[in-house]
């Protein structure tokens, strides 16, 4: 899933390790940075999404839950699960 916020094209993905991981896509192809491995899930991360106005994203996993992450100046915050 993919987010624009402000001047930064941020890119989300599940994965089979249990976490998500955001990237900023900014800069162009061939040129994505890693901003943050955020981990919380027990199993495989299907998917990620995006709120479509606010630094907010939702992750959902083989564990049967559905986390909610906000961005904050510092760091991606869990704020429900």
């Amino acid at each position: 899933s993919a987010f624009r916020l402000e001047r930064s094209l941020l890119l989300a993905t599940g994965s089979a390790d249990k976490s998500v991981y955001v990237y900023d896509l900014t800069e162009g192809p061939g040129k994505g940075k890693l901003l943050q491995r955020l981990t919380g899930h027990e199993d495989v991360v299907y998917g990620v999404t995006f709120h479509p106005k606010e630094p907010i994203m939702a992750s959902f996993s083989a564990d049967c839950t559905l986390k909610v992450w906000a961005s904050t100046k510092k760091a991606e915050q869990l704020i429900s699960d």
